[in-house]
Parts: C-alpha cells; structure tokens; sequence
C-alpha cells in the first residue's frame, strides 16, 4: 500500500504529465458575437470596462479532464489546496468537476490547519474576531433555511430538474446563529435546455406560487434574472402590520449549465454549494473554506475600479468570521486605503436630448448593467469575473513539482 509520500510525489508526477488546454476559438467565437464587449489583443481576452486579461489556455492541470483524473489523489494534504485554485480558470471555459455530499461523510467538515503551500501562495487577512460556527447535521441545515427564508412554504413548488438553489443563502443556513445580510435571497440557477423553457419554467413556477402567496415580479437583466418576491402574510390584516418576504431569484446563464459549471464559476470558493431540495453538494474547494474557516475570492486582481464591489463581495462573509486568504502579490493595504468613490468610474450615463421616457430608461438599464457587475456581469454571456491575476494555478504547480529541489 502506498504511504503519503509516495501518494504525494505520484500527485507530482500527474501534474507534470498535464498539459495546458488551448480554448483560443472559443474566445475568438465570443468576439465576434459580442464585439462591444470581448476583443483578443496580445494573446487575451479582455473585456469592456475592465483590466482582466484572460489568458486563451486553461492551465495544465486544471481542464476539466486533468480534474476527474486528478480526484483519485483526494487523500493527500496537497489535493485539497489544489482543489481550492480550480475556480481560477476563466468562466467561459465550462469547469467540470466532482461535487461532493456535505452531510454524507462526517469527515468532509472536520477543521484542519492551512497546509503550507496555503500559507506560501496566500497571505491570510483576518477581518473578524470570531471564527464561524457550523451546524453539525442536514436537519440543523434544513431548520435554518426554514427559519431564515421560510424553505418550508415554498420548497415543493420548485422544479428541481430545472432550477437548483446555489450560492450564499446555503452558506449562510450551514452557520450556527446565522443572521441574514440586508438584501440576501435565494438564487435559483437554470439548468435546463433552452432560455424559452426558462421563461416557461419560471412562469409555470409563478403560477403555482400565486395560489399560495401575494407576489411580486421584478425584472432584472432583460429577464435572464427574474426576481418574485413571496409575501408570507397570510392576510391583509397580518400585512398591515409587518411585511414577511422571501425573495426568489431564478436566473439564466445559458442553456445546459449543470450544477457544478455554475457553482465552479463562483468568486468565493465557500458559496460554492448546490441544494436540490433533498442533497446539498458542494465543490471540494467550498468543503475546505468550511473546514479551514478561510474564503478565498477569485476576482481580487490590481485594478482599483473593481475594489468597491469586491470590498462588498467579501464583507458578506468575513462579517460571519471566515478569515480572507489574498495571493502573496496582492497589495491588500492599498486594497484597504483606495478611495470607494473610485470605483464609479465604469458606470457609463448615455441619456440623449431628445425623449424623456427614453432618457430614463437608458438611464436605468446602464446603472442596472453596472450594478449587476457585483454579482452576474453581463448575465446572458458570462457572469463572473474570476481571474487568475497573480498566477496562483502556476505557483502552486511549480511548488509541488519542485518540492523536493
């Protein structure tokens, strides 16, 4: 039987053997069906309003196959840092990767220290004086999605072979004594065969809500988000007095986007959960947040008009104790004491001369576009921002090919 070292350099010599994944057409075909927003320039991608320049590879190591192979070393410490640095890969390339039962193995929400490459690559930044508390069961998980977005009252009337729920809400139910952030909702991923049957879907879903509660439709993004708002007030009189609401986000990426491509697509590795009413999946890089009590996000790069909404981002989660882990060459003083006024700079106002209703409604769509940047940039193309910009792939599989030099 094999010992953990010999596991560990077999780790090293898979990594050695990968080679990178050339997705250059892909980014050529995303060009020229989105010119005013995607260009190549020196061998990037780059997008609109921002400094990201994606390289047109996936890092040898990181495809989607490299990843399935890779999952046979899951015992071994270095497995589990490599596992958190998958979501580095650019989103328009489709990330597979396994998803893992949270509750099946007591074993996958043990704590453990930070490996040492963790602390080599990552500069630890704590915010919070307390670290989190999670729950110790599915029921005590299940409890707090009743009690904090009254799971309860509306779970049944959600089709699940269309929708799954993903990303913070889950988070936040699998800490003890969670409180909600102002604003937090659930957010319901499409993940079936066409952006009609989304609409119908979501439509199918509003009808069946409407015999059971008052709701309110808001549009976001030209529908690819479609945000009902449930009134849990059983009466008029009952409304009068205190309004009680869930707010159900049901969003369009594209069509056929399985669970975890959009989960691996997240910016913070611990929001990277999956629930479809019955299993909460996570990635392996959301377990070792949860274990490690650390959060790591994948758009941090060195442009200071993106330090706003990433401040906001990470605020969502430090507040509960996680502590941030940023890439050893990311300037986190200068991070802190950058102006937040700064970060206006990308919102574009184009209002014309010439019709009033027209103005306000470009007015609104062009804040609305910016706005969304925070959590789905430009839904109906690609919605994340995640970035390797200090190259955290590289340094990770240069220490582990060299560790023994």
């Amino acid at each position: 039987m094999e010992g953990i070292d010999e596991v560990s350099m077999n780790f090293g010599q898979f990594l050695e053997q990968q080679r990178t994944t050339n997705i250059l057409s892909k980014c050529t075909d995303l060009c020229a069906q989105y010119p005013s927003f995607f260009k190549l320039s020196n061998g990037a991608l780059t997008m609109s309003n921002s400094s990201i320049k994606w390289p047109t590879v996936i890092h040898s190591g990181f495809s989607s196959e490299s990843i399935r192979q890779a999952a046979k070393y899951i015992d071994i410490p270095e497995y589990k840092v490599f596992c958190r640095l998958i979501s580095y890969n650019m989103p328009i390339y489709s990330t597979n990767q396994p998803l893992y039962d949270v509750f099946k193995s007591k074993a996958l929400l043990i704590s453990r220290e930070l490996h040492p490459i963790e602390l080599e690559i990552f500069n630890i930044h704590s915010l919070s004086n307390e670290l989190p508390k999670f729950v110790k069961s599915f029921d005590q998980f299940v409890n707090n999605l009743n009690n904090l977005f009254y799971f309860y009252c509306w779970y049944h009337l959600i089709d699940y072979s269309r929708f799954h729920i993903a990303g913070g809400c889950l988070l936040t139910c699998l800490i003890e004594n969670s409180i909600l952030s102002p604003g937090q909702d659930i957010d319901l991923f499409y993940k079936g065969i066409s952006y009609d049957d989304y609409l119908n879907s979501v439509y199918n879903t509003e009808t069946k809500l409407r015999q059971y509660f008052y709701v309110k439709r808001i549009k976001n993004g030209g529908q690819q988000i479609i945000n009902l708002r449930l009134f849990m007030n059983r009466t008029i009189q009952d409304l009068l007095q205190q309004k009680q609401f869930v707010d159900l986000q049901f969003i369009f990426i594209k069509s056929y986007y399985t669970s975890d491509q959009a989960i691996s697509n997240f910016d913070i590795d611990a929001t990277q959960f999956t629930f479809n009413g019955e299993t909460l999946q996570g990635t392996m890089a959301a377990i070792e947040s949860i274990r490690t009590s650390t959060i790591i996000n994948y758009a941090l790069n060195n442009d200071d008009n993106d330090y706003a909404h990433i401040a906001i981002r990470i605020g969502k989660y430090v507040k509960h104790g996680f502590k941030l882990l940023a890439p050893i060459h990311f300037n986190f003083k200068r991070f802190e004491a950058s102006p937040t006024y700064i970060s206006n700079r990308n919102i574009s106002s184009h209002i014309g001369q010439h019709n009033v209703i027209e103005h306000e409604s470009n007015l609104e769509s062009s804040l609305q576009e910016y706005n969304n940047t925070i959590d789905y940039e430009y839904p109906y193309v690609v919605f994340s921002r995640n970035y390797d910009c200090f190259y955290v792939q590289n340094s990770f599989c240069l220490k582990i090919l060299f560790a023994n030099e």
